[in-house]
């Protein structure tokens, strides 16, 4: 067979956007821009509305009419991202598939690249890095920053497993995760936990992409709407997560990451959280909280140290020293973030 002829058939497999939208209106004009523009011209766009209520479902309509490569699924009652994600693995057509949010960007040649790095590669998933963007953003990841996935083996599991759990950074062989039983933790936040740790876990080919290639944004709203009682669902989440690689027999080899992750952010979550739920929080991860976590403190940082022996472990001398390091810390914040402002006021 001729080059040429190899060159048509592989872009016969296609690659399937599968687009999760929320009442993104304000975004998602922007977001589609970028998904109809790909320089990859074989996609299919599939569009879940969770039942949205400000006029993102009339610009989905719109752009379906114009491009007969979007779907458009438009549900009736509102059920959660978990449940736009599962769904759509569930109808996609393409061979490979990206989940993606109808607020965010992606380069114009993210799904051409992505796709040719897979076939070339034989791969299951292809990842890639990402950077920041919105409103007021301090110390975000600009597009220019080296990838963080510059040097890093994509044979290296173990180093692969600790990145952020982001869907969006990746391309996954629809066959493959469907295989795996891949299947998004419905009512809950952060589902896109087990999905990252089952796939770099098992999957049998990893390769990756390292180019800031996705634009994550940043907003207020997003941020404050994560501080109330939903932020517990992260415990379930990762309980679920342990549960998934003790099924597919992989725990024990990534136990290490693991903990550190679990530790990391229950105390993310305790500090984060509004102050009425504090208490249900601490009762949550003390309720977890076992010998096999006292024994990963030994590498963990200083504050996670502290943290675990004064807060949860009750240590009144070490509470202390962790809340006067965490005052601390809080007034320089403060103390720069007014800085930045004095600068910026300069120019505007």
């Amino acid at each position: 067979m001729d080059s040429e002829n190899s060159v048509e058939n592989i872009y016969k497999e296609m690659v399937t956007i599968a687009l999760a939208t929320y009442n993104v209106a304000p975004y998602l004009r922007e977001s589609l821009d970028r998904m109809v523009g790909q320089t990859l011209k074989d996609i299919e766009i599939l569009c879940i509305d969770d039942a949205s209520t400000d006029g993102t479902v009339d610009i989905l309509r719109e752009y379906a009419m114009q491009d007969s490569r979007i779907r458009l699924i438009e549900k009736s009652k509102n059920e959660g991202l978990a449940v736009s994600r599962n769904t759509a693995l569930e109808l996609t057509k393409g061979d490979y598939v990206c989940f993606v949010d109808g607020d965010d960007l992606m380069d114009f040649d993210l799904m051409e690249k992505a796709y040719d790095l897979a076939v070339k590669e034989k791969a299951d998933v292809v990842m890639w890095d990402y950077y920041e963007f919105g409103e007021h953003l301090f110390n975000f990841v600009p597009k220019d920053a080296p990838s963080s996935l510059l040097g890093v083996s994509s044979d290296d599991r173990h180093t692969l497993i600790q990145r952020m759990a982001f869907t969006w950074v990746r391309l996954f062989k629809t066959s493959s995760i469907r295989e795996l039983g891949i299947h998004f933790p419905e009512g809950r936040t952060k589902q896109d936990l087990p999905v990252h740790w089952l796939t770099t876990a098992c999957l049998n080919r990893i390769a990756l992409l390292p180019q800031r290639k996705y634009a994550y944004r940043i907003s207020n709203t997003q941020t404050s709407s994560y501080k109330g009682r939903v932020m517990l669902d992260i415990v379930y989440v990762l309980d679920y997560t342990e549960r998934l690689l003790c099924e597919h027999a992989v725990f024990e080899k990534y136990s290490k990451e693991f903990y550190h992750m679990q530790l990391s952010i229950w105390r993310g979550m305790y500090c984060g959280i509004y102050s009425k739920y504090k208490l249900e929080a601490l009762d949550e991860i003390r309720s977890r909280y076992n010998t096999l976590h006292k024994k990963a403190l030994a590498t963990e940082s200083r504050s996670n140290k502290w943290f675990y022996k004064g807060v949860v472990e009750g240590n009144l001398l070490v509470k202390t020293a962790y809340k006067c390091e965490k005052t601390l810390k809080m007034l320089y914040r403060k103390v720069s973030n007014k800085n930045i402002y004095r600068i910026i006021s300069i120019f505007y």
